[in-house]
């Protein structure tokens, strides 16, 4: 964690750790949406049984 001076650089540094977890989960899910399409390229079969499921909900 980052030590401020004043509550104001408080706030900034709240921010900015705020806005580094943001950045960390996104990369986290890109990286997963990746492996998932990477999988889907090399078994595009699984692909197309996900989205009959997903769309079976809806009949």
């Amino acid at each position: 964690t980052l030590k401020a001076v004043n509550s104001e650089e408080d706030d900034v540094a709240v921010e900015i750790e705020e806005l580094l977890d943001i950045a960390m989960r996104t990369m986290r899910e890109e990286k997963e949406l990746a492996a998932m399409r990477k999988e889907e390229l090399q078994n595009p079969t699984t692909g197309w049984i996900v989205i009959e499921q997903s769309l079976q909900g809806f009949r």
